[in-house]
């Protein structure tokens, strides 16, 4: 009796594992191409030195609905999720992007920034950096509908 209920525990451990597994794999593969391109722009840039500390191992990048957790090193997506607050996300050329360092615990490590990008000939340019809101100088050369699209506020 012992044995039968044991043996059913350790088939629906292993059916919820693979069912988790299944799940996680899953969830990185509705990446779009600009998505992924912005996400190793992202990963090459903070993997500079002097940009980040020791104890860093992933980035949480989120981009419009979504939060990506990357490997600094490889800038692999190893996770994804709802963001509970929707940011602007990809634009036409642009995109406005948080970004927060992450320690192998994955628990922040430091104060994120926002970025907003430009995607020019397939690169990703930084044109502005806040941990608030945004210069408008900065953000001079993009139209009104832009940048109501991308929430990005300025002053």
């Amino acid at each position: 009796m012992k044995l039968n209920f044991l043996i059913i525990i350790a088939i629906f451990a292993f059916f919820l594992a693979l069912t988790f597994q299944t799940a996680e794999a899953q969830s990185t593969k509705n990446i779009s191409t600009k998505e992924a391109s912005l996400i190793a722009h992202i990963a090459k840039e903070a993997n500079q030195p002097g940009s980040h500390s020791e104890g860093d191992l992933y980035l949480l990048i989120k981009i419009g609905k979504t939060e990506y957790i990357v490997e600094f090193k490889s800038g692999k997506v190893v996770s994804q999720r709802n963001a509970e607050i929707a940011g602007g996300g990809i634009c036409g050329y642009y995109t406005e992007v948080s970004v927060n360092l992450l320690n192998k615990s994955r628990k922040e490590t430091a104060q994120g920034a926002g970025q907003v990008l430009k995607s020019s000939g397939g690169k990703w340019k930084m044109i502005a950096l806040s941990e608030g809101d945004y210069f408008c100088d900065k953000l001079k050369g993009i139209s009104k509908s832009v940048m109501r699209c991308l929430k990005a506020g300025c002053f």
